[in-house]
């Protein structure tokens, strides 16, 4: 979830040379070329000063040289995305930098579409209820060891006067959620918990003291996306966010106020992603991270190393 006024992203450079699995049309997506061609692209249209020539230049790229990487439905998917992006959000036409940036991540999104553009999607608070295999993170906390932070954004008529009042106290006590209004909802996918644990154990084994690494959001529903797109945010209804297979993990606090702990989240993200178990996007704000549907399996069964007793 990316604002349409959000500042240009920082950029960090990302290597990875593993093979995502093979599409429902049975084509494989080599990422390494396909990050290539990414950064290929980025260096073009970077010498380009006019938004037009900018959105020509990636418009034809997709046709040609992302042509045998993506399959025709990923292609139009991204296309339409991206004329979304500017139709929806004029801004982002008229400022070229951002332009840049958002084709950049938007063209890091269309990994995850190919992963998970066959799997159940939750629409609506009611599909998320129906779903009895969905672990709830407020009352999990009895069940489960979970070792990562969230803040939980409550909208009933009482909360809607307090809320503005927590976050003015997570500023105030400079907490990590200090950016986040919190998660609309608190319940995950199991093997989305096993991997954050996972990641937040290994993210923070030097530290002097127990942390829990701040996690802004997990699963969003396709109705939710839809609210936050009318408040101005870039959130496609197709993300991976409402597959329940992905995360925004909080980068800018990091970044901000812990250089070292930021620099070892970045350096545990990286190695998942270079092995292949995460798509990985710096968007600034937040890392968003994407769970591999070849390692769905494996962290359903690390979930239960996460059972108390």
């Amino acid at each position: 979830m990316i604002h349409s006024t959000s500042p240009d992203l920082r950029s960090r450079s990302i290597e990875k040379s593993c093979k995502l699995p093979t599409s429902h049309l049975g084509e494989a997506l080599e990422v390494s070329s396909y990050r290539s061609q990414i950064d290929q692209l980025a260096k073009v249209i970077e010498g380009l000063d006019c938004s037009w020539q900018i959105i020509k230049t990636t418009q034809d790229a997709v046709h040609k040289k992302f042509h045998g990487l993506l399959n025709q439905e990923t292609s139009t998917h991204f296309l339409v995305e991206l004329d979304n992006l500017i139709q929806v959000f004029p801004i982002n036409y008229s400022d070229p930098n951002r332009l840049r940036t958002l084709i950049n991540v938007l063209l890091k999104h269309q990994l995850e579409y190919l992963w998970y553009q066959d799997f159940p999607v939750y629409a609506d608070p009611t599909a998320v209820a129906m779903d009895s295999q969905l672990l709830n993170l407020r009352s999990s906390q009895h069940k489960y060891q979970i070792k990562f932070g969230f803040t939980v954004l409550r909208e009933d008529i009482f909360h809607k006067f307090i809320n503005p009042l927590k976050r003015k106290f997570r500023i105030i006590t400079n907490h990590p959620a200090q950016g986040t209004v919190g998660m609309k909802i608190t319940k995950c996918k199991p093997e989305m918990l096993a991997l954050l644990n996972e990641i937040t154990q290994q993210s923070t084994q030097n530290k002097s003291h127990p942390h829990r690494l701040q996690i802004n959001s997990i699963l969003r529903t396709v109705d939710h996306q839809k609210h936050l797109a009318s408040l101005g945010y870039w959130a496609p209804p197709t993300s991976s966010h409402t597959t329940g297979y992905a995360a925004d993990i909080e980068q800018l606090w990091y970044w901000q106020k812990d250089p070292i702990l930021f620099k070892q989240i970045q350096l545990v993200l990286n190695r998942y992603y270079q092995e292949g178990i995460i798509n990985l996007i710096d968007e600034g704000k937040v890392w968003h991270i994407c769970l591999n549907p070849q390692f769905r399996e494996l962290y359903l069964q690390k979930s239960q190393l996460w059972l108390k007793g």
